[in-house]
């Protein structure tokens, strides 16, 4: 009986295709439990309009005990000018140096051009910050952008051809 329901838990989770080869794709055809969407055909980057945002300007980074709290407490305003019917979106790419190794910690993807400066608190445990009083560097890479890719479950807007980096900056702070 539990392999029935181990079977019909599958089947569900599976989108329940019988044989997907007989299954003719298309750019609505789901894959799993979401469909892919296809590049916007009417997104012109050619046709250019002013958007305002904020950016950050500074990072912040305190060590407390065992943790490191992470936080742009300054945005100033800023123009960019994006591409007619482009989707925008913010990416992060966060890394921390420690005995000249560069050791990835995370990286995410945000529709919109709205950056959120709220705090992120990383650990010892969770997220492999070194020991306290152990020197190292915190890098936080943030990239705004356009691309003709909508926003959509494992999102990859570089895989449009219409991929343009709008705005992008590097932190770098060393932590002892």
């Amino acid at each position: 009986m539990r392999y029935l329901d181990f079977v019909l838990i599958c089947a569900v989770f599976a989108g329940c295709q019988g044989n997907p080869a007989a299954v003719p794709m298309t750019a609505d055809t789901p894959v799993g439990l979401f469909s892919i969407i296809e590049p916007l055909a009417d997104a012109d980057p050619s046709i250019r309009h002013v958007v305002e945002v904020n950016v950050p300007t500074i990072m912040r980074v305190v060590s407390r005990g065992n943790s490191v709290t992470v936080s742009f407490p300054t945005l100033v305003p800023m123009n960019l000018t994006v591409g007619d019917r482009m989707e925008t979106g913010i990416s992060y790419k966060q890394t921390l140096h420690l005995d000249g190794v560069e050791r990835f910690l995370s990286r995410s993807l945000h529709g919109g051009l709205a950056f959120n400066p709220g705090e992120v608190v990383l650990t010892q445990g969770r997220d492999g910050v070194p020991e306290p009083g152990q020197e190292f560097i915190l890098e936080q890479q943030v990239t705004m952008f356009e691309t003709d890719i909508p926003t959509q479950h494992m999102w990859s807007p570089k895989m449009g051809k219409h991929y343009r980096v709008l705005w992008t900056q590097t932190f770098r702070q060393t932590i002892k």
